[in-house]
């Protein structure tokens, strides 16, 4: 009698319970984050696993029991290597297996895995030797293995034994060759094929049009080229070809086709063209057009609508607005649009996103969002814009975090009222007035604030009021070149700022000489008056890459201290100041240093040797002529 498969099955049995067991210690950790899942328990009779495919909980079994029983598996995200593959094989009833963003290399096993129907190896690190398992799971309906990062060269030939393939997803893996659809066209039954952000060269096939169960194709960012097919899969819902080379005028003329994305290519429109479809999407950035295609008239159902980086011109396309009341986005970015805009309540109904940045509109801004506004991000800035900044184009945009109408020529007071969702605020290079305590007043009680405050080269004045303290979301604030005055206090640099422009404004006083600021990477603080030393505290902030205190009335002596927290300062500019004594020893350690600056100063002594062997940034040694070395 030959006991040999026998003892594989026990080894088999063995290797499953001692991976369900792993599961379960797994389960445990995360029923602790996942209310109202039950996922494990016990009970007198032993433990138990109760595993969830979609909304429809599974029949909780014994570990003894569950591996016979399992059909659905989903260990992804954690930190599993190639170990669990043999153990998985030993599940006999599974038919989904999901492995999405572990630590799996090298090659599949097909052996153990025949009954697979559906499988994601997504986000791990797979090699092309996979690519011959994976074509014998000839079960297979459902493939993922985007985002391995594969490189080389990629043929369909691999998987042309996989007939009942509907969704294939090979995204994300850096394959260059040049794409070759032979075994492709033979898969009937494929409804989803993304082969984005690949290198893919070489042609799209007229096969295409023989995918007839075809919904969903993206080829995005790939190196395809030449001229579009003239057949297309007749139930394509979803077309995706932007970031390529490809070239021709678009035909498909299907009723299916709900969304297009052909950005970045030189695909065309006849004109007069009338299509039987109704978008939801077009995405045409970067196309050279000149002229909005005309079947758009012929298009009420658009939700997103981009035509950004292009040449049109004109005054604002109001039809576009009145025929698509569900339009929700629209991005008219980088065109030549220009006169006034004049947009009514009535036709943004659903607006959550409108980019019309980068064009030449002038004139005061005289549209109401009504009284149900849904926007969530206004882009207006670079145009020629000017007048005051009513009070009703925002009042009712409770929901708008992203605000930015800079490099316009507004001016007057501005207030934000009731708006304290925004995150991101950019008023900068207009010629706003009045002060921060009037312009955040809603935020003055929040612990988070704004993330982005940009409110350079305006006239607003005043101090910075103590509560922006308090804001433990705010990274970057700019408030360069306007009239603020007063001092800077110690709890603002102890936020989690990481840009801070204070620059050309009229601040004074001692720097702070005890903060915590260990986000912080940029400080510009030139042009001002502030008095007194350096503090100790700012050359302890690790985090910091560039200093800039020229132009102000500081004195005094700089202390020597060790370098060890300025490693990564690449620039430190000191110059117009008062400061005096020898230039201190450690300025030499400064290793990564790209520029620096104690000009018009009243330093004494000799200049330190050790300065002339600073590298400035560049590989290859010292930097002979002091061209970012200024005394």
């Amino acid at each position: 009698m030959d006991f040999s498969n026998k003892r594989r099955g026990v080894q088999n049995l063995t290797s499953a319970i001692a991976v369900a067991e792993s599961l379960v210690e797994f389960s445990k950790e995360s029923s602790k984050n996942d209310k109202g899942k039950k996922k494990f328990h016990n009970d007198k009779n032993g433990a138990y696993l109760c595993g969830f495919w979609g909304e429809q909980p599974h029949k909780c079994c014994t570990l003894t029991s569950w591996f016979q029983r399992l059909e659905a598996l989903d260990i992804s995200w954690n930190s599993f290597n190639n170990s669990i593959l043999s153990s998985l094989a030993a599940f006999s009833s599974l038919n989904t297996l999901i492995l999405t963003g572990n630590f799996i290399e090298g090659s599949f096993p097909n052996q153990g895995f025949e009954r697979l129907e559906k499988l994601d190896i997504s986000w791990n690190r797979f090699n092309k030797s996979i690519l011959s398992s994976l074509g014998a799971l000839i079960s297979l309906n459902t493939l993922i293995f985007g985002s391995n990062y594969m490189g080389g060269s990629f043929s369909f030939q691999e998987l042309k034994n996989l007939k009942s393939l509907e969704f294939l997803d090979i995204s994300h893996n850096n394959f260059n060759s040049t794409l070759s659809f032979k075994g492709l066209c033979g898969l009937k039954d494929l409804q989803h094929l993304d082969l984005s952000f690949n290198e893919f060269g070489g042609t799209l096939p007229q096969c295409l049009g023989n995918l007839t169960s075809l919904t969903f194709l993206h080829l995005f960012e790939n190196q395809l080229a030449g001229y579009l097919p003239s057949f297309w899969p007749p139930k394509l819902q979803s077309l995706d070809l932007g970031h390529n080379h490809l070239e021709g005028v678009f035909s498909f003329n299907y009723s299916s086709l709900e969304v297009i994305k052909l950005s970045d290519n030189k695909i065309t429109f006849e004109n007069g063209w009338i299509p039987s479809f109704q978008l939801k999407t077009l995405i045409m950035k970067d196309c050279g057009l000149e002229s909005i295609p005309e079947f758009l008239f012929l298009q009420f159902k658009l939700e997103l609508l981009y035509l950004s980086h292009n040449s049109l011109k004109g005054r604002f396309p109001y039809w576009l607005l009145q025929n698509n009341v569900g339009l929700e986005i629209l991005n008219l970015m980088n065109n030549s649009f220009n006169g006034q805009l004049e947009i009514g309540a009535k036709i943004l109904p659903s607006m959550t996103y409108l980019n019309l940045a980068r064009n030449h509109f002038e004139g005061d801004l005289p549209f109401s969002t009504g009284d149900d506004c849904k926007l969530i991000a206004l882009d207006l800035s670079r145009n020629n814009f000017s007048g005051e900044v009513q009070e009703r184009l925002l009042s009712n945009c409770i929901s708008l975090s992203y605000v930015r109408l800079s490099h316009n020529n507004f001016h007057g007071q501005i207030a934000l009222f009731n708006l304290t969702q925004i995150t991101d605020l950019e008023l900068n290079d207009n010629q706003f007035e009045g002060t921060l305590s009037s312009l955040l007043t809603n935020f003055s009680h929040q612990s988070y604030g704004p993330e982005v405050i940009h409110l350079s080269n305006n006239r607003l004045h005043g101090e910075i009021p103590h509560w922006m303290g308090n804001f433990t979301g705010l990274n970057y604030l700019n408030l360069r070149d306007n009239l603020f005055q007063g001092q800077i206090s110690y709890q603002l640099l102890s936020t989690r700022i990481e840009y801070l422009d204070l620059s050309y404004n009229s601040f004074s006083g001692f720097l702070p000489s005890c903060f915590n600021g260990n986000s912080l990477r940029q400080i510009n603080l030139q042009g001002n008056r502030f008095s007194g030393s350096i503090p100790k505290a700012l050359l302890n902030i690790s985090t910091l890459n560039a200093l800039d205190l020229s132009d102000n009335e500081l004195s005094g002596t700089i202390l020597n201290k060790s370098v060890e927290n300025l490693s990564g300062l690449r620039v430190l500019l000191l110059r117009g100041n008062y400061f005096n004594g020898f230039i201190p020893n450690w300025l030499c350690q400064l290793n990564n240093v790209n520029l620096l600056d104690l000009s018009r100063n009243s330093f004494s002594g000799s200049i330190l040797h050790c300065l002339y062997n600073l590298s400035f940034g560049r590989e290859g040694g010292p930097l002979y002529g002091f061209a970012w070395l200024i005394l």
